[in-house]
């Protein structure tokens, strides 16, 4: 396989990996260390979360960007400082850091090519024309988040005056049944929910979970989704499971009324 070939296989998995519940940080790191031998263990992904939505929702640096620059890390990052004592080995690990070439040089070309051809590296700017459908509390409390939608005044035949509200997210409720009673229930977008659906009926890995053949089942009918999961968890553990899994899509919970959908879980006993 070629340089190029694998570049764009790791871009594939990437953008794949989104679709499954990978945040932004995690997409990146988990696609590089999954298809380039770094000696490193697929389980190291996991530091790559906190990172995700500009480090944990709160807007800052770029969490894809972040993940590039832990996945490359992962290849040519220091594991060791060089050998030696005092003044010697203190110029030496100066040297690996800012000589020509240095290692900063290598990793301060992700930002910057970033930059090129976006414009701009931080989550809250690049993500600006997508913020009023986020829906994540957390989002709310934040000024910096609330991106307020076009009003739009139509005037209709007769005087009538409609107004609408653009890009409008529209809501669904989810909710989550465990034995014979509802335990829970989430909000979130539609779109967001059926990817989430989908991947369940692949029995690919839950989102915020990396455990291979969690999802012993999986089996929809109509507006229902009948999920069982590995394990022989009690109910309280499959509702922890399914609360951090829905979490992860950007779902938060909800009262419960009117559920357009429905998760009946259980475990394989």
């Amino acid at each position: 396989m070629t340089k190029e070939e694998k570049i764009e296989e790791i871009r594939q998995r990437a953008r794949k990996n989104f679709s499954l519940g990978y945040n932004c940080a995690e997409c990146v790191t988990e696609a590089v260390l999954s298809l380039v031998d770094t000696g490193l263990p697929p389980e190291v992904k996991k530091v790559a979360t906190g990172f995700g939505g500009g480090i944990g929702l709160y807007g800052d640096t770029c969490g894809a960007l972040v993940g590039a620059v832990m996945a490359v890390s992962a290849v040519h990052g220091r594991s060791s400082l060089p050998e030696g004592e005092g003044k010697e080995a203190m110029l030496k690990g100066k040297e690996q850091l800012y000589g020509r070439p240095g290692l900063y040089r290598l990793f301060n070309q992700i930002p910057n090519r970033l930059k090129e051809k976006y414009g701009k590296t931080i989550c809250r700017e690049l993500t600006s024309q997508w913020q009023t459908t986020w829906l994540c509390r957390d989002h709310a409390r934040s000024s910096t988040w609330k991106s307020q939608p076009r009003v739009l005044r139509i005037q209709k035949r007769g005087g009538s005056l409609l107004v609408l509200k653009e890009n409008e997210p529209v809501l669904e409720v989810i909710a989550v049944k465990i034995g014979n009673s509802i335990r829970g229930a989430y909000k979130g977008l539609g779109g967001t929910f059926a990817s989430f659906v989908d991947s369940c009926l692949r029995k690919e890995a839950l989102p915020g979970f990396y455990e291979k053949g969690l999802i012993a089942e999986a089996e929809r009918k109509d507006k229902n989704l009948s999920l069982c999961l590995s394990g022989k968890r009690p109910e309280d553990a499959l509702m922890e499971v399914m609360d951090i899994a829905l979490h992860n899509i950007g779902a938060y919970p909800d009262k419960g009324g009117n559920a357009a959908f429905f998760i009946e879980v259980k475990s394989d006993n």
